[in-house]
């Protein structure tokens, strides 16, 4: 019975012996060098997240000034076309003012709506179409608006503003007066400090546009 443990115990240890002496002629990591590339690893992944949250906010930013752009152009096409609009205080009719777009800074929304013939937008009297509520990241210039009417002044603070495409003269109002030059509204993002994207609208010859991301 010795004799037999004995043989299982000089045999293990010779088994356990032949594994040591392979593993340590296997080359591998030292622990310096598992830390340094843990750490690597750590950085470039920090880095590309960042990256990722930057370009998102972009994307929202840039898409907040999008929506304002195609909303401004339906209002127009609407109105040079003639188009019917309806709800449940007015029904269904050609709104006599043409149609409008509503920005409102406190409520950071847009709104589309059909214009009851004053131009300027009134939620108790006007045909409220969309809604359209921005991001609560996505600001629209702070304070107020920037409003350019002469498109080479200076940026005028307001809370809100009115724009409407007249029917059937296509003529521009900016909060109910004709607007003969330019209106710019600008968008800024709460994690973008320094960054916001502008939409002009020319009220002479009716184009939209959006700028790319502009630094300030």
């Amino acid at each position: 019975m010795r004799s037999t443990i004995s043989y299982w115990y000089t045999y293990s240890s010779d088994l356990w012996l032949k594994f040591r002496t392979r593993l340590r002629s296997v080359g591998g990591f030292s622990i310096v060098e598992l830390i340094v590339s843990v750490s690597v690893i750590a950085i470039i992944s920090t880095l590309l997240i960042a990256n990722f949250r930057v370009g998102k906010d972009r994307d929202e930013l840039r898409g907040a000034a999008n929506v304002l752009a195609a909303v401004l152009q339906q209002a127009q096409a609407y109105a040079l076309a003639g188009r019917t609009a309806s709800d449940s205080a007015h029904g269904t009719l050609v709104p006599p003012g043409g149609y409008g777009v509503y920005i409102s800074v406190p409520a950071n929304q847009i709104m589309f709506f059909g214009d009851d013939g004053d131009h300027l937008f009134d939620s108790t009297k006007d045909y409220a179409i969309e809604a359209i509520p921005l991001s609560s990241r996505v600001s629209i210039d702070g304070p107020g608006t920037c409003i350019d009417p002469d498109s080479q002044s200076g940026c005028v603070a307001a809370s809100s503003l009115t724009l409407v495409t007249a029917i059937p003269s296509g003529d521009h109002y900016l909060n109910s007066v004709v607007n003969k030059g330019a209106l710019i509204v600008k968008f800024r993002h709460s994690n973008l400090s320094n960054q916001s994207v502008s939409v002009s609208a020319s009220a002479i010859s009716g184009q939209i546009s959006t700028s790319g991301i502009a630094s300030f």
